[in-house]
């Protein structure tokens, strides 16, 4: 267990220090980053919880105060440094002093003075320590940049005569060229989430992710999560608990509570507590009398089944997708058995396949997720045009699966899309391929309702026995089932 100068210190440093500066006023992360900086150490965090995005919920506000705070948490968060990125033109660039500098060509100066050059068109200046990236259409090879800016640029006219006309220089401030983190921000249905890229150690950074759903207080963002253990929640300075959250760390254990089935739905549910199990938190279900198993010849198929598909080696390229296909598969053939709540978790426990399959995450946005390959993801997730409306509602009993989306044509139901520009003063970053895919940063924030991200949910118990339940405690209030009540309204 951490005190609060190790905790401090391992969330600062595992969240790569995104968050060490920003004003935590109405802000508090809760979920597994919080678990894992007090329970795990270094070695423990690598094996159970490397990929644990960092969840963060504003409190305390609504309406544009709200939105406005939103905006101000994702300005402060790593941006990309294309954002920076200018261009200038010049009619003679043969005076410029560059320098090749790790592979990359730095302006040093113009007639030895180490001074800015203005551009000939517009107000954009190159500075000493600027980098430039692209010379006349050319980007690949820093000498032909460098030939380029010592030779007059010509140009044919119409009458076939030559006339030397400017070179389009694009550069990037020295100041953009040495951020270390690299931030893409995309909005999904009930988030803003920054992927975030560290270019110094070449490794990705924890997403951030933004509960577009605003909470009334602390104590009702800690009272309204699914897992005991993790109704905890940190401001920046102090870590918050909930009585159940202690218990659950002092005992190991979090209790598997039915009136939370509808707040992650059927099997996230259930994968969730597997996967707080798989972390040394054992699962209690006061409403079982006994372990009582279904036997289910179907169930046992697709267990092996699942087995098999997860100890295959992970494939690369174009058949990935092909194996996250048959994985989605199979969890749907399992749904449909109607095994599910206390039933599932118990056959989990004795199905090695079936634990293994609750337990394979595939995260809609990869840790570390970076512009061009945040581009193709988001033109794949993209709904088409051609679709008949029938096909595009959204899966039954999950809740804001979607968002509405204006490609340019319309409005669609989207999954995801590039916020852009990730401020609201910034200029948008300029990228053919942006077309039809991205969002503005005001556009992209919403004030989502918590009781609309709710699941339509079968009972925890259907799938066991009753003579195998304690029925005092199996069978609950509809409007404590529902999460509704007085606890809501907590200080």
């Amino acid at each position: 267990m951490a005190d609060r100068d190790t905790f401090l210190a391992r969330f600062h440093q595992r969240t790569g220090g995104v968050l060490r500066d920003i004003d935590w006023s109405n802000l508090m992360v809760i979920g597994g980053m919080v678990l894992a900086c007090l329970m795990a150490d270094d070695e423990e965090y690598r094996r159970n919880y490397r990929g644990t995005d960092v969840d963060i919920y504003v409190v305390g506000l609504r309406g544009q105060a709200f939105k406005d705070r939103v905006a101000e948490l994702v300005e402060s968060l790593p941006q990309n440094p294309k954002t920076h990125d200018f261009c200038i033109e010049l009619r003679d660039a043969s005076e410029l002093a560059v320098k090749l500098e790790q592979g990359c060509l730095v302006y040093k100066g113009s007639e030895g003075n180490p001074k800015p050059v203005r551009s000939e068109v517009g107000d954009e200046e190159l500075r000493p320590g600027d980098v430039i990236l692209q010379v006349d259409g050319e980007s690949k090879d820093p000498n032909a940049m460098m030939r380029l800016l010592k030779e007059p640029r010509m140009h044919q006219g119409w009458n076939g005569q030559k006339n030397q006309t400017d070179h389009f220089i694009l550069a990037r401030s020295r100041k953009a060229w040495s951020m270390a983190l690299h931030g893409t921000v995309l909005r999904t249905p009930q988030t803003l989430t920054a992927c975030i890229w560290n270019s110094r150690s070449r490794r990705p950074e924890p997403n951030v992710q933004i509960v577009l759903a605003p909470f009334d207080s602390p104590a009702h963002l800690l009272y309204t999560t699914d897992i005991d253990c993790t109704a905890m929640g940190f401001d920046g300075m102090h870590l918050v608990a909930a009585p159940r959250a202690r218990e659950a760390i002092r005992h190991r254990r979090n209790v598997a509570r039915p009136e939370k089935y509808m707040v992650r739905g059927e099997w996230r549910t259930e994968a969730r507590l597997m996967k707080y199990a798989a972390r040394g938190f054992q699962v209690v279900d006061l409403g079982l009398k006994s372990a009582t198993q279904t036997q289910s010849r179907e169930l046992q198929k697709l267990a092996m089944q699942a087995q098999d598909l997860l100890q295959m080696p992970r494939p690369v390229g174009d058949s990935e997708p092909n194996r996250r296909a048959a994985i989605e598969a199979c969890v749907k053939e399992v749904a449909s058995l109607g095994v599910r709540g206390a039933g599932l978790l118990l056959e989990a426990s004795r199905l090695r396949g079936l634990k293994w399959l609750m337990l394979d995450e595939a995260p809609l946005l990869p840790a570390g997720l970076q512009w061009e390959d945040a581009k193709k993801l988001v033109r794949s997730a993209m709904p088409s045009r051609w679709r008949n409306d029938d096909d595009e509602g959204t899966e039954p009993g999950r809740p804001n699966s979607t968002f509405d989306f204006n490609d340019g044509y319309g409005r669609v139901k989207a999954q995801l899309s590039i916020v852009n520009p990730a401020s609201r003063c910034s200029r948008r970053l300029s990228d053919g391929g942006m077309r039809g895919i991205e969002s503005h940063l005001i556009d992209a924030i919403v004030e989502l309702d918590v009781e609309s991200d709710r699941f339509e949910v079968q009972g925890w118990y259907d799938s066991v026995p009753e003579s195998a339940l304690h029925v005092e405690h199996a069978s609950l209030d509809p409007l404590v089932w529902r999460g509704v009540g007085d606890f809501r309204r907590a200080p």
